[in-house]
């Protein structure tokens, strides 16, 4: 019987998808007992021809294809399609521990939980400030490390389509809480390597994440604001990030000081003119929280 049906979104990374089917075949949970849902968000590259080579190994994998909508549409529409009690969420370039599909099940025995987070690691010594890569340290909502009841995801509408890519998974983790409590599970763990970005896919990235938190403000005010626009400003600001973002780039630093320069200002101006935006929209915002 299907417990937990794993769903991963694909855009047009065909090389990356090999590397996250190939840890799931590997997890100590019987396959009796999960499925793996892929969905095809409109790729250019074969997606379904990697699928293919998987489907020997994997007892239930899936294929599912849409014309290209975004990572929110592709993940509600697995959850359409799972057959399982509990639905898990990760990402075509990530890799999760032997134990992710067990540590998640062994979470959802106390009936009272309705979500499952856990840990995102990657490797330090490989980031740059022009890498993507995904970090958490606690009880951060992160899309590529989080399972929830299936119930708990048709009640509350799953994903917002309205996102692109960026907030999404955080705009759901605060809808879902009202239905139940959220665990963190230290044992959850996903790999998250860093991969390569241009300075030209960095800045389009900036603009993404920009438009995601504003959505995220509109609909969560008192996320950001708190109802105090000093501690808004503090928040989003991110001296402390700046900082520790300093830190751990150093070493790129001290090779490449000019492009690090660039990227310090591009993420100033980011935080700059999202400070712009809540107090322009602050009075709105809290009255709309």
């Amino acid at each position: 019987m299907i417990e937990i049906s794993v769903i991963i979104p694909t855009y047009n990374r065909e090389k990356l998808l090999v590397n996250v089917l190939e840890s799931l075949i590997e997890q100590k949970l019987s396959q009796d007992l999960y499925e793996i849902i892929v969905v095809d968000d409109g790729s250019e590259d074969i997606i379904a021809d990697v699928v293919e080579k998987f489907k020997g190994r994997i007892k239930y994998l899936k294929y599912l294809y849409q014309e290209h909508k975004g990572l929110p549409s592709a993940r509600n529409f697995g959850i359409k399609n799972a057959r399982g009690r509990f639905v898990a969420f990760t990402d075509t370039d990530c890799i999760v521990n032997k134990n992710w599909l067990y540590a998640i099940l062994e979470g959802f025995r106390n009936s009272s939980i309705v979500g499952i987070t856990g840990k995102v690691i990657t490797n330090l010594e490989s980031t740059t400030p022009f890498t993507h890569q995904v970090i958490t340290k606690g009880r951060d909502a992160v899309g590529c490390n989080m399972a929830f009841r299936k119930s708990t995801l048709m009640e509350s509408g799953g994903f917002d389509e309205e996102y692109a890519f960026v907030c999404e998974d955080t705009d759901f983790f605060l809808r879902a809480q009202k239905y139940g409590s959220i665990l963190f599970n230290k044992d959850m763990i996903v790999r998250h390597p860093p991969l390569q970005q241009t300075p030209a896919q960095f800045i389009k990235k900036i603009g993404k994440i920009c438009e995601g938190q504003f959505m995220l403000c509109k609909k969560h005010p008192t996320v950001f604001l708190y109802r105090r626009p000093l501690l808004g400003v503090i928040r989003v600001v991110g001296i402390r990030m700046f900082w520790e973002d300093l830190r751990r780039n150093k070493r790129f630093f001290s090779h490449k000081p000019f492009l690090y320069l660039f990227y310090f200002f591009s993420l100033l101006c980011q935080r700059i003119y999202f400070i712009y935006f809540l107090f322009l929209n602050y009075k709105r915002l809290s009255k709309d929280g």
